[in-house]
Formats: structure tokens, C-alpha cells, sequence
């Protein structure tokens, strides 16, 4: 019925953003259901009918998935084109999406004015350089005699 919205911070861009987290069918609409199928038999054969639960199954059915295609749809970063349910499944496509969501923004024009035109994207950092001072290799004692 009200959709809440809860903020989230992007796990790959860091940038802040609002998604619904309703994604199942809830009480509240297998309810909207229910009386539209009481009003569509209403309509079209003016008194109760067993096809009644047939309009009701078909109406949850359409309902659970416009809500599962608009929560798929809200949880993918729309300025960075992280997507983490593809995360989970394959990570090497998501690394290949954001790339190619990247390239495209940067050729848009119309990136320069959005609002997060700077993303603080994570940087690869390189490994710290191995360090041989005071490492004793196993099997050989260290000498501090003088």
C-alpha cells in the first residue's frame, strides 16, 4: 500500500540512493486482489461465480510479478551499473556490465550534468612490497652473536 523506501549506499560507487524493499506479495495486495475479483464478477456476470478464483489467481500472479520486475529493477545502481543479485551469480559478467555501463556514461553527454557525475569509484590498490628484514627462514637459526 505505501511503498517505504530505505536508503542504501551502493556497495561498488558508494553513492547514496533509495530503493523499495518490497518484493513479494503482501497482505495489503493479496487483499486488492480479492476485491477486484469480487468487482470484475460483479461486472461481468452480476452475482458470485466460481470463476472468481480464477481471476483472483491471475490477478496475485500479475501482481507478484510486476512487484518482483520493480524490485529487480530499483536494486541495480543506476550510476554505476552494479547489479548485486548478478553479484552473487556470476561476478565476472557484473564486472563486465559495470564496464560497459561506465563506457556508456562516459560518452553521454547528459552524464555531465547528473547528479553524481564524479563517482568515487574503488581503486585497485597494489600489494605492499615483501619485506626480507628480520625473516628467518624455517630450518635456519639466526646468528646475533657479535
Amino acid at each position: 500500500m505505501f511503498n517505504k523506501k530505505e536508503q542504501f549506499f551502493c556497495a561498488f560507487c558508494r553513492s547514496r540512493r533509495k530503493i523499495s524493499l518490497k518484493k513479494n506479495v503482501t497482505f495489503v495486495e493479496g487483499t486488492y486482489c480479492v476485491l477486484a475479483a469480487i468487482l470484475l464478477s460483479l461486472l461481468f456476470w452480476q452475482n458470485f461465480d466460481v470463476r472468481i478464483l480464477f481471476i483472483f489467481g491471475i490477478l496475485l500472479a500479475i501482481t507478484e510479478v510486476i512487484l518482483q520486475m520493480r524490485w529487480r529493477l530499483a536494486i541495480s545502481c543506476p550510476y554505476c551499473g552494479f547489479d548485486p543479485v548478478l553479484y552473487k551469480k556470476n561476478k565476472v559478467l557484473t564486472a563486465q556490465r559495470i564496464k560497459n555501463h561506465l563506457e556508456r556514461r562516459k560518452k553521454d553527454p547528459h552524464a555531465l550534468f547528473s547528479k553524481n557525475f564524479y563517482l568515487d569509484l574503488p581503486r585497485p590498490q597494489a600489494p605492499p612490497p615483501p619485506t626480507n628484514i628480520g625473516t628467518v627462514k624455517k630450518g635456519k637459526k639466526l646468528d646475533l652473536s657479535l
